[in-house]
């Protein structure tokens, strides 16, 4: 009110004195904003980054903590390692269960969202809500060795827990410290930079972000954060049949 009464008093003097008023201000200054509207939708579709990094771990929470933690707080895990069976083949056919079902949650969370997408029938609701089969496909090729990724370390941090509560709360633990990335990112306005691509969980969240907002993509952008995923699946992986063979581990010594 005070800039607008300021300016009218102005003008009015600048009249009455027959000065005219565009002298004040030479150059107009106006803001455009330039993005594209999926790119103004990407703010609005900020959940769907969140939900395609949570949903894995979501997904195979379960799996993943009875099969380890759980089967120790059963005594069923000394039968199992009793069998001629190498650990490692034991390790690697609980991951791929844990990794099985962690695809198919984010899988179906994000079909989801693309039937709620595809129900908006205003024109300009739905240009700004953009996220359609491309999209999901995009999502899934990120989707799919981050779930191997999540799968490997929820196995590998259960692995220490003496009972089922007890691992459920570790993988809480890390759950919580994925879910802070998205947000970290939306309130920071962090850019984007190659060297991201190799971080896990921030590589995810801005190839998301940026499938979202309608950029195109490079091989690169896929294939690096999948090959850092899958090397940390192999360490948690390796890890975990080198704990299976510690009694500590197995009969709960110290």
């Amino acid at each position: 009110m005070l800039r607008g009464f300021n300016r009218e008093t102005g003008t009015l003097r600048l009249v009455a004195r027959g000065v005219s008023p565009d002298l004040v201000d030479p150059v107009k200054v106006e803001r455009v904003n330039t993005a594209t509207p999926r790119q103004k939708g990407a703010f609005i579709l900020f959940l769907i980054p969140m939900f395609a990094i949570l949903s894995p771990l979501l997904g195979g929470m379960t799996i993943a903590i009875d099969s380890t933690a759980g089967e120790r707080e059963r005594g069923s895990l000394e039968p199992l390692l009793a069998n001629p069976v190498p650990a490692a083949q034991l390790v690697v056919g609980k991951w791929l269960a844990a990794w099985a079902f962690a695809t198919a949650v984010a899988g179906l969370t994000l079909t989801g969202f693309v039937v709620a997408a595809s129900l908006y029938s205003q024109k300009r609701l739905a240009a700004l809500m953009t996220f359609g089969l491309p999209e999901l496909a995009q999502f899934m090729a990120v989707v799919v060795p981050f779930a191997a990724m999540s799968a490997a370390l929820q196995m590998l941090i259960c692995t220490y827990g003496r009972s089922y509560r007890e691992a459920q709360t570790y993988v809480s633990y890390l759950a919580t410290a994925f879910s802070f990335v998205p947000v970290v990112v939306l309130l920071t306005g962090l850019t984007d930079a190659t060297w991201q691509l190799v971080v896990p969980v921030l590589g995810q969240q801005m190839i998301y972000s940026r499938v979202v907002r309608g950029d195109v993509l490079a091989p690169i952008d896929y294939l690096l954060p999948a090959a850092v995923a899958f090397a940390i699946a192999a360490l948690c992986v390796a890890a975990v049949s080198r704990l299976l063979r510690e009694e500590r581990i197995v009969f709960g010594r110290s």
